[in-house]
């Protein structure tokens, strides 16, 4: 599995700890005390599903150790949705490496978790729901619309597509 390198920021950091590539992964917004901002470029594979689900699990252990067990598996289920339709589906037919890459954002900011998945697909996702019971595919924004307070798709500003969701954690 190959991993592009991982820029976390986490709000109790000074600047003075950060690098200057460190410092330009932070978002314009940064998030209260105690919140945390990770943001991952990670190549389309498999492999990198679970990676990320262990990367949330850590970050989420270190920032809310008291949250419910409940609610950081939901978080580690929405995630691994929203990555493998990425995987799946937002490189589909793409040339080269540059272009089977995803992004990842994890957003934690009183109590609510935003994840956002960006990939380069021209195609906004929908839940499927046909009903279908032998259907092996096709539920994951249902996982997503049952589990998160809210979650939505957009357009990137260069293109591609993103899909967030929401949680209390």
């Amino acid at each position: 599995m190959s991993v592009l390198p991982i820029r976390s920021t986490a709000s109790d950091r000074s600047a003075a700890d950060r690098s200057a590539a460190d410092r330009s992964a932070v978002p314009p917004q940064r998030p209260a005390p105690g919140g945390l901002c990770m943001v991952m470029a990670l190549h389309a594979v498999p492999g990198c599903v679970p990676y990320a689900r262990a990367q949330l699990r850590r970050a989420l252990a270190l920032r809310r150790p008291a949250a419910a067990p409940e609610a950081l598996d939901d978080a580690a289920l929405v995630l691994s949705e929203l990555l493998t339709n990425a995987v799946t589906h937002g490189v589909r037919g793409a040339a080269d490496a540059a272009e089977r890459s995803i992004g990842l954002s994890v957003r934690l900011d009183a109590g609510r978790l935003t994840l956002t998945v960006r990939d380069p697909g021209s195609g906004l996702p929908y839940p499927a729901g046909d009903g279908d019971p032998e259907r092996e595919d096709g539920r994951g924004l249902l996982i997503v619309a049952a589990l998160a307070e809210a979650w939505g798709t957009t357009r990137g500003p260069g293109g591609g597509t993103r899909v967030w969701a929401r949680l209390a954690v």
